[in-house]
């Protein structure tokens, strides 16, 4: 009784894992789908509003889902106190505190710092070419990452519950 109990537990267990590594993958997909919207909000912002860079990010924060509104409300908290910390620096300090627990890969998160310190150094018309470049770049990882997620996430879910139920003959 107890033999089939603990089967059941590792066929479930090894399910449980392939499901979580195919879930992970469609959450870093919305992630960088809201990575997009952020880039849209920011370019409307600078480029309509011609709001300065902590307003933008103020008024982002409103728009946005967690965790990229608690990103964009510190971005805009921190700015606000002129420590004296460039934008790269304060960007890199607020995605590793604050993004540290999305799905984002560390790729994602390089890139969304590199983003952020060119950001800060470059007046409206070349923030907005930083966007907008950064914005292509994002799209094909978009792309990457979504044809990745419908080529891998099934796979990932039926070889965890084979890789269960293979281990399970193997106790059996």
């Amino acid at each position: 009784m107890f033999k089939i109990v603990g089967l059941l537990l590792v066929v479930c267990g090894c399910t449980a894992m392939g499901l979580s590594a195919g879930n992970e993958m469609e959450r870093r997909i919305r992630e960088l789908r809201e990575l997009l919207k952020l880039l849209e909000i920011l370019e409307g912002e600078i480029g309509y509003a011609n709001a300065a860079l902590a307003e933008a990010f103020r008024h982002g924060a409103r728009r946005m889902a967690e965790p990229f509104s608690g990103f964009l409300e510190h971005m805009a908290e921190h700015m606000d106190e002129f420590r004296g910390d460039t934008l790269g620096e304060i960007f890199m300090r607020h995605v590793q505190e604050d993004l540290k627990g999305t799905a984002l890969c560390r790729k994602d998160l390089d890139a969304l710092t590199g983003f952020g310190e060119q950001l800060g150094y470059l007046d409206v018309k070349m923030q907005l070419a930083a966007i907008g470049l950064y914005k292509e770049q994002l799209t094909h990882e978009y792309a990457r990452a979504r044809e990745d997620c419908r080529k891998n996430s099934k796979l990932y879910r039926c070889l965890g519950l084979m890789g269960g139920l293979f281990l399970a003959l193997i106790f059996f």
